[in-house]
């Protein structure tokens, strides 16, 4: 209550005791990540099942805490993702500082990644509303509609000589078939650590699809697998995204798992591919202005100087 200045990574009616937040109090959202889904005021009414509705501003004019507006402070990691921010957050207060939680990530660069790959790890983005049954569902759905053979990859994994986590959104979860036999696999496993940035350096691959763990985890230099098996479904049914998949997709052509395992297995024998290195680097540096882990020091520096 006394605080002059608040910092949170979600949402402050959820990370802290939103009614006791003065509006005097400057709000730091901190948030996790250069959106490439739209979020938030982004996703407008008309597209598709996501928007703001009549009740969510009734809510914010009855308890004006629970607004996500006027945010004092909203880190970028690159000048690509302003425009984005600030209409999803409806502030004008956009800064390229690098996100602090991307501090903990050792900077690489993918030229110098190299054979063999052991752990890979594989992040599919949220699907569905949060926190509701249907969006456990709908990645049931996905996983299966999209060949994920727990059986299959299994072999396939056990003859390179790789494991594989599955990281799902806290609030996805497969149908219980499927968490069956991915506990009795061999070389797949599922991660439910509260904080996967902690372990990302321990991966030498990323597969996902449109989850912006990629963007972060190009700091890193290591090898990402793109992997949109249901592209214009997700736009379809879930949101629409900010950029052109095909723009800042470094595996454009990738649409089933035997892609994905001959793509693991070119990495594992050969490295990345001189065409593959120009376009990883291309998308580090346009959507990481800062690889240096000072992103923590940057915030503070701003959150220091800046008066209102």
């Amino acid at each position: 209550m006394r605080a002059g200045k608040v910092f949170f990574t979600h949402d402050i009616d959820k990370d802290m005791l939103g009614p006791a937040i003065s509006g005097r109090t400057q709000r730091y959202q901190l948030w996790h990540g250069t959106p490439l889904k739209k979020i938030r005021y982004g996703v407008k009414a008309g597209d598709r099942k996501v928007g703001v509705s009549t009740g969510r501003r009734l809510l914010h004019v009855l308890f004006p805490w629970k607004s996500d507006t006027g945010y004092d402070f909203v880190p970028a990691a690159s000048d690509a993702s302003i425009d984005h921010l600030k209409e999803a957050f409806r502030t004008e207060h956009v800064v390229v500082t690098g996100y602090p939680r991307n501090d903990v990530l050792v900077p690489g660069d993918i030229a110098d990644s190299r054979p063999p790959v052991t752990r890979c790890i594989y992040m599919p983005t949220f699907r569905g509303e949060f926190q509701t049954t249907e969006s456990s569902v709908w990645t049931g759905r996905f996983l299966s509609e999209t060949g994920f053979d727990v059986e299959r990859l299994d072999r396939e994994f056990l003859a390179m000589g790789i494991t594989m986590t599955l990281r799902l959104h806290p609030t996805n979860m497969p149908d219980p078939g499927m968490i069956e036999r991915i506990l009795h696999s061999r070389t797949i496993n599922f991660d439910t650590t509260e904080d996967i940035y902690g372990l990302l350096n321990t991966y030498d691959l990323l597969i996902t699809d449109y989850s912006s763990i990629f963007f972060d985890f190009a700091i890193t230099g290591k090898p990402i697998i793109h992997a949109p098996f249901d592209l214009e479904d997700y736009k379809r049914r879930n949101r629409d995204l900010y950029f052109e998949y095909e723009e800042i997709s470094l595996t454009p052509a990738v649409r089933s798992w035997d892609d994905v395992i001959q793509l693991i297995r070119e990495f594992r024998e050969q490295g990345a591919s001189p065409d593959y290195i120009a376009r990883y680097r291309a998308l580090a540096n346009r959507f990481n202005r800062y690889i240096d882990n000072e992103s923590s020091r940057r915030v503070y520096e701003w959150a220091c100087g800046h008066v209102r």
